[in-house]
């Protein structure tokens, strides 16, 4: 299985040098872009327009918070809306250690509340892929996965172990591993997330088959037309 190699950064590791990011061999980097409401990471506007002038393909995530989920949608389309991200991400944890701010909320508001985001980014015409991050134990635990699945959204897996993309294959896992969180790369100065991609990030494709079947009588100098509407 092909394993496309990618990082995802905030404001902690400041501004990178993509040109030499990306010289790396890194194929793709995912920028948080706001979290709650009210907050956009402050690193964001300046690193997704260098990454793109790099020429490296960039996505976007929102970290969940338990503030209103109506006001979370906005801010994060708001945000993502001057640019074209290869993916969107839903980070779903708890702010910091020791707190229970997410998992509190319980199994099956935190997954309303990854879905109403899912929904929301699909009803602004994004096409790209949608991700929901988090880690292996909160997967099944506080997330409900196959309805996530069910959905339409990916799984981005976090889950550090001594396994790395050369020796071990998550692919029957997630769509996306997140293998390491003390990465370094040629560019970035500190720690680096490290991921891997099991999947190009094409857009979303339906297919809509119209059968239009029927006979028609049309006299001399007459026409015919017809209408399709899909919603999709």
């Amino acid at each position: 299985m092909t394993a496309i190699k990618g990082i995802d950064i905030s404001h902690r590791q400041g501004n990178p040098d993509f040109k030499r990011v990306k010289a790396a061999g890194i194929r793709y980097a995912i920028l948080k872009a706001t979290e709650g409401v009210d907050y956009t990471d402050p690193c964001f506007k300046a690193n997704i327009g260098a990454a793109q002038a790099a020429g490296l393909p960039v996505g976007a995530y929102h970290f969940l918070r338990s503030t209103p989920i109506d006001r979370q949608c906005r801010d994060f389309l708001a945000a993502i809306k001057p640019y074209k991200p290869i993916c969107l991400a839903i980070d779903v944890e708890n702010p910091s250690a020791g707190s229970t701010e997410i998992s509190g909320l319980g199994k099956a508001e935190i997954t309303d509340r990854i879905v109403t985001i899912y929904k929301a980014i699909r009803a602004a015409g994004y096409t790209c892929p949608v991700y929901v991050y988090s880690s292996k134990s909160w997967f099944g635990t506080y997330i409900d996965t196959a309805r996530c699945k069910a959905a339409g959204l990916r799984i981005w897996l976090a889950w550090y172990t001594n396994a790395t993309p050369a020796n071990t294959d998550r692919f029957a896992l997630c769509d996306m591993w997140q293998y390491a969180s003390d990465g370094q790369i040629s560019g970035i100065s500190g720690h680096v997330d490290l991921n891997v991609s099991y999947r190009d990030f094409e857009a979303q494709q339906t297919s809509v088959q119209i059968d239009t079947t029927m006979d028609v009588t049309i006299p001399r100098g007459g026409y015919y037309t017809f209408k399709t509407v899909s919603n999709q």
